[in-house]
């Protein structure tokens, strides 16, 4: 039977990492969480091994060698901040990256020689991305108001937010950086504005550049649905399907992929979900290329990993912890090697896995939405490449657009009723508990541990000792 160093050897050493940053803010030290990640890492392999081949104890020293040093790691550098010297007056030049809304405010975050500051803007001020700007004022560290369970301060840095820069006086600079991918997707916004009509607009704002229209957010946020609008391995999935039937298998195919892959990731902003599904898909294309297939778990598990080494602040963004939780949930579905009947209850197992970290988020979740995701998944699945063809034409004036928009508008307004409709036979919300939690994470437990054939015997400690750490980390974790 196989071991689970050689199912999933990074499954292991991920646990570490989370037990032992879900502890900050608890004056946890660097050393004592890496010493908690190895007694995490090594507990599961040796709970899952019922026997150890030749060669375990090596690589078992490796892992936890790995779990130990990566957890330091993120720990020195989550509780060492960000060591800027910039804090103070300061007179620099940047770029806006990015701008949005936030609460009754507008805020634009600043790149200035590598470092990025959260400016809060007047109503006056219309800058756009890829703009390059002379700033004087003022910075400090961000701060988290500590009015609610949101913490500012997390949400900011997992963004990679350095400080909050005050501006007493900003200027434009003539000239752009023309190769900046932001002064692409500023530009593609501008033109999807203008050429797209209302009805298709925010759905390609959404699955393009990753910008949610606050109309269409609310309407999915009643369904249950908003997943659709955040790009994420859904969205990276589809173009990487539609790209496999276009191109034929092969090294300069996989070249070609990958480049698409990733410019449709920057385009979108480089979000968290849609990263990680561009990781795992990228070392499902060199796997492929090496003739080595492999382990959807493992894969996952290392797309996170990666992603907690470039920046250990993601692990409190919400979009990585849906986007890891799903993508496990897949993963370990498509492990247990079941009917293809069992399909169907993909969607419901999605929902379970991730609701506690939707209901910690937004107090709670739409029971509705259970059974729309039913039908969601496949249904947008069919339809977001014709929204993006119907895009297109209108982009590039294409003379015969109405015969592909009317049906297309049909469906859409058929999915408005019918999801309307759900939400009326079902108008309950499901809110947070601790009970909801454990739930969601021994359904996961269970899967993974199915996907990796482990015996009822060791998969009921694991069970057990997983509950026993999530109830004592529910009301650790820093929301």
């Amino acid at each position: 039977m196989s071991t689970p160093l050689e199912i999933y050897p990074a499954l292991a050493i991920f646990s570490g990492w989370v037990v032992s940053l879900s502890l900050y803010g608890t004056e946890i030290t660097p050393l004592t969480a890496a010493f908690l990640s190895l007694l995490v890492t090594l507990g599961i392999t040796l709970v899952l091994t019922p026997s150890t081949p030749e060669g375990f104890w090596a690589v078992m020293a490796l892992a936890c060698f790995v779990s130990f040093t990566g957890a330091f790691w993120l720990h020195g550098r989550i509780q060492g901040g960000y060591e800027t010297s910039r804090y103070g007056e300061v007179h620099l030049e940047g770029r806006v990256l990015s701008v949005r809304t936030w609460g009754r405010y507008r805020v634009a975050i600043l790149e200035s020689s590598g470092e990025r500051y959260l400016t809060y803007l007047k109503g006056i001020d219309t800058f756009m991305e890829g703009e390059k700007l002379l700033v004087e004022g003022y910075t400090f560290p961000v701060k988290d108001a500590g009015k609610d369970s949101f913490n500012e301060e997390l949400y900011w840095k997992a963004r990679g937010v350095d400080g909050e820069l005050v501006p007493v006086k900003i200027t434009r600079v003539e000239g752009r950086y023309l190769w900046d991918i932001h002064i692409w997707r500023s530009a593609l916004r501008r033109r999807i504005d203008l050429r797209l009509p209302e009805y298709l607009r925010g759905y390609t704002l959404a699955s393009w550049l990753g910008i949610k229209d606050p109309e269409l957010k609310a309407d999915h946020g009643r369904w249950g649905t908003s997943h659709l609008l955040a790009v994420s391995g859904f969205h990276v999935g589809i173009l990487a399907g539609l790209l496999w039937l276009i191109f034929p298998r092969g090294r300069i195919s996989t070249i070609i992929i990958s480049l698409f892959l990733w410019l449709y990731v920057s385009l979108a902003g480089f979000s968290p979900s849609a990263v990680r599904a561009a990781l795992m898909l990228q070392m499902i294309l060199l796997g492929e290329l090496l003739y080595k297939p492999l382990n959807s778990i493992n894969s996952v598990s290392v797309a996170c990993m990666v992603m907690l080494l470039l920046n250990p602040w993601i692990f409190w963004d919400l979009g990585w912890r849906l986007s890891a939780s799903a993508a496990m949930t897949i993963a370990a579905f498509s492990g247990m090697k079941l009917c293809p009947r069992w399909a169907l209850i993909l969607s419901p197992l999605i929902w379970v896995t991730t609701s506690p970290i939707v209901t910690g988020a937004f107090d709670s979740i739409p029971l509705a939405g259970l059974f729309i995701n039913l039908f969601a998944i496949p249904f947008f699945a069919f339809l977001f490449p014709l929204l993006a063809l119907l895009s297109l034409m209108h982009l590039f004036n294409f003379p015969l657009v109405l015969m592909i928009e009317l049906p297309v508008k049909s469906l859409l307004m058929t999915w408005r009723t019918v999801c309307d409709l759900i939400c009326r036979l079902f108008p309950w919300h499901l809110s947070w508990h601790p009970i909801l939690v454990l739930l969601s994470v021994s359904v996961l437990t269970v899967m993974i541990l199915k996907s990796g054939e482990v015996s009822w015997r060791r998969g009921t400690l694991v069970i057990m000792a997983v509950n026993i750490a999530v109830s004592f980390l529910s009301f650790s974790v820093v929301v």
